[in-house]
């Protein structure tokens, strides 16, 4: 099935320009082959984005109005669904795939909830070996047999996004606990200090730009994001007790996932 590679700048996705056009595998493999990140893919195709924006330069003044932040629309690729409509997916540049290769796969503690939850691309001796720590040596050796194995596979790309969106839930979810045991520790501190005082919330009102959505390839890179990081300690529900370090990036509340 086609698909586009694209800019666009409505949610709805129907306000857009298509840079290129193939077959799914194909045109994931071009991308990869030749775009380290978005901002290369803008550079090659400068010119016809540039025309795209001054065309709709009313459009994207009044988002940036709204949000005080510069707004130069969204690389991705589009899929046309049976009912005409269109559906937004990850673009897998090569750096997506170094994250990969080098970091995820690597994560004994990541990889293990992610191989429980997708056994269809491991087999049954990776599925078994994830369940406990391994040496170092030895799960580096398991892990770069598979990659090298599925990276020649059709589908490859599919296991990128898979990945990756799983990731991204994984930090959402260990980052929205992070912040409720703040609070409830903040909480805790507020009654003991102010046990007879009721707390105000009426100045909390929602943020009126919710809707907006700001480039993820911008995002990645750190355009969007605090320079603050946060630690955390990650405690591993097999058998073996074992408390890991990781390393979280703050993420802009108002980011859409475009993952398959």
């Amino acid at each position: 099935m086609e698909r586009y590679l694209s800019i666009v700048l409505s949610e709805d996705c129907h306000i857009s320009k298509t840079l290129m056009a193939d077959n799914s595998y194909e045109l994931d493999k071009y991308i990869y082959d030749h775009f380290k990140n978005s901002e290369q893919v803008r550079q090659k195709y400068s010119l016809q984005i540039s025309s795209f924006l001054d065309e709709n330069r009313n459009l994207i003044h009044s988002i940036e109005d709204k949000t005080n932040k510069m707004y130069r629309g969204q690389i991705v690729i589009l899929k046309v669904n049976e009912d005409g409509t269109l559906k937004r997916i990850k673009v897998i540049y090569k750096s997506d795939v170094m994250r990969i290769k080098n970091g995820l796969l690597l994560d004994q503690e990541f990889m293990r909830k992610f191989v429980y939850n997708n056994r269809k691309y491991f087999s049954q001796f990776i599925y078994y070996k994830t369940k406990n720590n391994q040496s170092q040596t030895f799960y580096q050796k398991m892990m770069n047999e598979f990659y090298n194995k599925i990276k020649t596979d059709c589908s490859f790309f599919k296991f990128c996004r898979t990945i990756l969106k799983y990731a991204e839930e994984y930090d959402d979810k260990n980052s929205i606990n992070i912040v409720d045991n703040k609070l409830e520790k903040k909480d805790n501190v507020n009654s003991l200090m102010f046990p007879n005082d009721a707390i105000d919330d009426s100045d909390e009102t929602p943020d009126p730009d919710w809707d907006f959505h700001p480039d993820l390839d911008e995002v990645a890179m750190g355009r969007y994001l605090d320079d603050d990081t946060i630690s955390y300690n990650i405690e591993d529900d097999s058998d073996k007790k074992v408390k890991t370090n990781v390393k979280i990036y703050k993420r802009d509340p108002n980011q859409l996932s475009f993952f398959d």
